[in-house]
């Protein structure tokens, strides 16, 4: 019997001992941008920027445990064009031919797996853009210093993964240099504070 209590007592203390913190850091959207660049067959191209709504990242002992993101899609900008070509075009990305924002206003990204590496981490995640989900590997470089975090890097994804088939050479033939590519690329620099409610386990 006092075997069998000095087991659980030491199981007790290991587990208190072993405990492990959860830090939450909530992204600050008013200090993070995403950049967006869509190019043609020909090289031609145009980018802007789209604003993340909500965002958090949570470390547990040292390592990314969850992250998710929200990025409202009516926030798309063009900034290499102005005045009505601009306007143009952002209403053409917003409409059926490619996100329909409308009906799809948002897009997500969680996270599904996290590999550390010298600047960051190794990601794999699912992104959803209209109803339909993909997984999706990149790089994010993390820094961290006090309650601040920085995450920062780029991801490219196939929009035919997605439904947005528009310009598509892999869909459409004798499309010629007006052929849209179907890879799009976003490069993100998402600023976080920690939340002084992190929780523990």
């Amino acid at each position: 019997m006092k075997k069998i209590a000095f087991i659980i007592v030491l199981a007790i203390g290991f587990s208190s001992f072993t405990s492990v913190h959860t830090d939450n850091f909530k992204i600050d959207t008013q200090k993070s941008n995403v950049k967006w660049v869509g190019s043609k067959i020909s090289g031609a191209s145009h980018e802007g920027n789209i604003s993340i709504t909500e965002g958090i990242i949570s470390i547990n002992n040292g390592k990314m445990v969850d992250a998710e993101f929200i990025v409202d899609l009516n926030t798309i900008t063009c900034t290499d064009l102005k005045g009505e070509k601009a306007a143009y075009l952002v209403d053409h990305l917003k409409n059926e031919d490619f996100f329909d924002v409308p009906n799809h206003p948002q897009a997500r990204l969680k996270l599904i797996k996290a590999s550390k590496t010298e600047t960051g981490y190794s990601i794999s995640a699912a992104l959803t853009i209209k109803d339909k989900t993909q997984p999706i590997v990149f790089d994010v470089e993390w820094t961290l210093r006090g309650t601040a975090a920085l995450a920062s890097g780029k991801l490219i994804f196939d929009r035919t993964k997605f439904d947005i088939t528009y310009g598509s050479g892999s869909f459409f033939e004798d499309l010629a240099d007006r052929a849209i590519n179907d890879e799009v690329s976003l490069e993100f620099r998402v600023m976080l504070n920690l939340e002084d409610n992190g929780k523990h386990n």
